[in-house]
């Protein structure tokens, strides 16, 4: 079988010749469209409201003022949003200001009814904008399979924006009561002026966040979040501004009660990387559960300069934390009789303190990817817990985000080509598949336009049926190599099973 490559750019670019732009002023009450060549500017804090849908194309660029009032969106109780980008046409949420570390605008906030574990005001929770208790800031519910839409192949920059004197803003993404139902996939927050993503209660699962130099927590749980999230890469600067700032941080509720649901993110593949430089005062440890959470952490890699590795701090009993491997913090737990904690036998835990020792050999230079002989690349297992047995997770033999592609290129640098070419140059064949090019001369992209469902099997054959390649990968797209194929006619079968969908397309080699 050929060589497979991770679709990463295109070779050329198309240019955007269309540069309109709309300025949002008001609420949006009934179902609307942004399209892909329009830069939507959003002046103050728009609402999705009244059940209705937001759906924005494939490149779209959103906004966000950085002065007063300051720009952010919200999707309130039963209104969604659809922004499925692509590898290709990522949607970006940015600040309205060049200056994304002190110029910022109030972020993304979904607003969902799945269980929260807040009491009051019918146990609901409410103000993520500074709305107060008015019923469009209201969330969390009895329905933990609603759906708030779909965040695919997104890019949220530059918000965070502290809305004083209620701190009610403070991160890049909200998700607050949101549903399983809602998809959250290949979604990247940077920059952000307080913490990257907010898990407010709820059900949701994500798989494939990307959390970059955000000032405050890159992931924080609290309110009763339970949901499932694999394949997470924190990248850390140290320039933190917020006093005792983690990667992850979990806890029950700010109280520790016991109200339930209690707290229970399960994370598994996770990379957090800190540059090898001397953190700030206000980096505290890579990983702080607290206040009465069950969170539990599989199958991670913390690298880098950390003043700690883990922290416990009345943390529920509950909690698993197995195949986590520590590579540079000073120490590796604190709170507890830490050490004996984290050794606990049948755990698979292991620290050093020289980040090298994990072998993820370039690191400094900020790439979390392991060598082949790295204690990350066999590190997994799925075994070691009852919760990883869930079928939302993969289960691969490497522990940390990465093995030997990284998912974060080709779509979260925010280089897109224009969104007009989703109709013109790239559709070479219908429905599920973008062949291209079509004739073909060194090789050719096989792109699965299905996001959903990445995993495809392709096959190459001639026109007497003879197999020439054939395999199968999990990622949306892959280059096929010609190798010494000679110039002529052949037939390029792709199959989607969990589409059940089945395709033959006829290739023209020159």
């Amino acid at each position: 079988m050929k060589k497979l490559h991770i679709l990463l750019a295109f070779v050329f670019v198309i240019y955007n010749l269309s540069a309109q732009s709309a300025i949002i002023v008001s609420d949006i009450g009934s179902n609307t469209v942004w399209s892909c060549d329009t830069t939507y500017f959003l002046k103050n804090v728009i609402r999705v409201k009244n059940n209705a849908t937001l759906t924005i194309q494939p490149g779209t660029t959103i906004k966000g003022s950085a002065m007063a009032p300051f720009g952010a969106l919200v999707i309130t109780r039963g209104s969604k949003i659809i922004a499925d980008g692509t590898l290709q046409h990522p949607i970006i949420f940015t600040s309205d200001s060049s200056d994304l570390i002190d110029s910022h605008w109030g972020g993304l906030h979904l607003l969902g009814k799945a269980p929260t574990n807040c009491f009051g005001l019918a146990q609901f929770c409410y103000d993520i904008v500074g709305g107060g208790v008015e019923p469009d800031s209201i969330y969390g519910g009895t329905s933990p399979n609603d759906t708030s839409g779909i965040l695919r192949y997104v890019i949220i920059e530059g918000g965070g924006r502290n809305y004083e004197p209620v701190e009610a803003s403070n991160r890049g993404l909200s998700l607050a009561g949101v549903g399983d139902g809602t998809i959250l996939e290949f979604v990247k927050v940077s920059h952000s002026e307080g913490d990257g993503i907010g898990f407010y209660g709820g059900t949701v699962n994500a798989r494939y966040l990307f959390l970059q130099n955000n000032f405050d927590e890159d992931l924080d749980f609290i309110l009763g979040y339970t949901g499932k999230i694999q394949f997470v890469y924190a990248l850390r600067n140290s320039a933190s501004t917020w006093t005792n700032s983690y990667a992850i941080d979990s806890q029950n509720d700010q109280a520790g009660t016991q109200n339930e649901p209690f707290t229970k993110a399960v994370i598994s593949n996770l990379t957090v990387l800190l540059p090898d430089n001397a953190p700030s005062s206000n980096y505290k440890q890579a990983i702080f559960l607290r206040r009465n959470s069950k969170t539990s952490i599989f199958n991670a890699a913390v690298i880098g300069k950390f003043t700690g590795g883990v922290r416990l701090s009345n943390q529920n009993d509950s909690t698993e934390f197995k195949h986590v491997f520590l590579g540079g913090p000073t120490t590796a737990t604190a709170d507890l009789p830490s050490t004996i904690w984290f050794y606990t036998p049948g755990w698979g835990n292991q620290w050093f303190a020289d980040a090298n020792n994990l072998g993820t050999p370039n690191w400094l230079l900020g790439n979390p990817l392991p060598a082949i002989n790295s204690l990350l690349a066999g590190g997994a297992s799925f075994s070691i817990s009852p919760q990883l047995q869930d079928p939302f997770f993969e289960p691969v033999p490497y522990a940390g985000a990465f093995w030997d592609i990284d998912w974060t290129l080709g779509w979260a640098s925010g280089t897109k080509i224009n969104c007009q070419a989703l109709s013109t140059h790239f559709l070479k064949s219908e429905e599920t598949w973008q062949i291209f090019p079509n004739p073909i001369l060194e090789g050719f992209w096989i792109k699965n336009k299905a996001l959903s469902s990445c995993e495809f099997q392709f096959q190459l054959m001639d026109l007497s049926g003879k197999m020439m390649q054939e395999g199968k990968t999990n990622y949306p797209a892959v280059f096929i190599e010609r190798g010494n194929l000679p110039a002529g006619f052949y037939f390029l079968r792709l199959t989607a099973n969990t589409l059940n969908k089945q395709q033959v397309i006829k290739l023209t080699f020159e």
